[in-house]
């Protein structure tokens, strides 16, 4: 495996990403659902949506879709909280990489249906409990994924869609699948540029030619072990190890590079290192196939498998008379979950993509940073 250790990282300090502190957070222990009896019933024969489209990495078996994508390499940093200290400031005005493409409207999405089968029995049973009284009283949306799903990765408008238009009436959440072998690395890269045309977020397939990963074991390890610290911290741990594997095409399979990741987002490394061994991370003769979301809604659950489209959600909410709110103000979306982009910006806000621009570029505390081949954008 490769250590994937060349590429920069600042720790959080002071930055303006507005995201709280967890060093106080009420400790929460990991909590790993399996899925060894699921299987993925989702297509790839989905097309994306017209609102968004990527950018073309740089490969030589297939051309991916236009988006906020860039042909250039790698550049460390990103995440929720964090910026490399080498990360390109991007002129304000809009390039090429920002027009949307047209991409043909075949795709029928069926809603969320109801789970062919249940979790993995073999959690916890009063884990299990409490989390049934919990959901009966919260209505909840819970992806269960990996930091290498780049679908998950994609989902990330949506969720954030989720947070910003519900508030505290709808609580997400962020559970793992079994650890992953990677056999034929070759695959992942048509796979993932095929996704990209449905979720429309920034990815890099380099590293599956480069330094294609063997499993997802160290990665799972490294977010049971900061779920020790809490929830919330190891939720934006998992967002920066997205955003450097997929984003910015780095192995993320080695402790060192792990560490570092999680000193970008404040995590204590020494309580990371005391609990590293006490995990116990789980696997499965099954391919899980992630992503899998289990909507909690007056104590039923809907599940989908796949991408999904916010709609898919909406009319569940609906249906139980929950109402939606309009989202924070933009500088305080973009200072919670920052770098966040553009995507997620069009669809929390509902913007086109040449609305979208036009609203960050406005904004004088507001500006573009380039990571890995996508363009993102914080607050100053």
């Amino acid at each position: 495996m490769g250590d994937g250790s060349g590429a920069p990282y600042i720790s959080p300090g002071d930055d303006e990403s507005g995201c709280s502190s967890d060093n106080e957070e009420q400790h929460v222990e990991p909590h790993q659902t399996g899925v060894d009896e699921y299987t993925d019933s989702d297509s790839d024969s989905q097309s994306p949506e017209d609102d968004d489209s990527p950018d073309t990495p740089d490969t030589s078996t297939a051309t991916a879709p236009p988006s906020e994508t860039e042909n250039t390499g790698g550049g460390g940093g990103g995440g929720v909280i964090g910026i490399p200290e080498d990360v390109d400031i991007v002129e304000d005005s809009p390039d090429n990489s920002d027009e949307e493409s047209e991409s043909p409207e075949n795709e029928q999405t069926d809603g969320p249906e109801s789970p062919e089968e249940e979790v993995d029995e073999e959690s916890d049973e009063n884990e299990d409990e409490d989390e049934d009284e919990d959901e009966d009283q919260v209505p909840k949306v819970v992806q269960y994924s990996d930091a290498w799903d780049n679908i998950g990765w994609g989902l990330y408008p949506i969720m954030l869609k989720i947070e910003e238009r519900y508030g505290e009436e709808v609580e997400t959440d962020y559970q793992l699948v079994p650890v992953r072998d990677f056999e034929f690395p070759e695959e992942m890269t048509s796979k993932w540029e095929t996704d990209s045309y449905r979720h429309k977020m920034p990815i890099d397939t380099s590293v599956w030619k480069k330094n294609p990963p063997e499993s997802t074991e160290l990665a799972n390890r490294a977010y049971l072990s900061a779920m020790k610290q809490g929830k919330s911290i190891a939720n934006q741990y998992l967002r920066r190890l997205r955003t450097a594997a997929i984003v910015e095409g780095l192995n993320i399979e080695n402790k060192d590079t792990l560490f570092e990741l999680a000193r970008n987002v404040g995590l204590d490394t020494d309580q990371l290192e005391a609990s590293w061994n006490e995990i116990n991370v789980r696997t499965s003769t099954r391919d899980p196939n992630p992503p899998i979301t289990k909507i909690h809604v007056d104590g039923e659950e809907v599940t989908q498998h796949g991408y999904l489209h916010y709609d898919d959600i909406v009319d569940i909410f609906d249906q139980a008379g929950i109402e939606s709110n309009e989202p924070r103000p933009l500088p305080k979306f973009v200072t919670e979950y920052g770098p966040v982009t553009t995507k997620e910006v069009m669809s929390v806000y509902e913007w086109d993509r040449e609305h979208a621009v036009e609203e960050l570029q406005q904004r004088g505390e507001i500006i573009p940073v380039k990571i890995g081949v996508g363009r993102f954008w914080v607050r100053q």
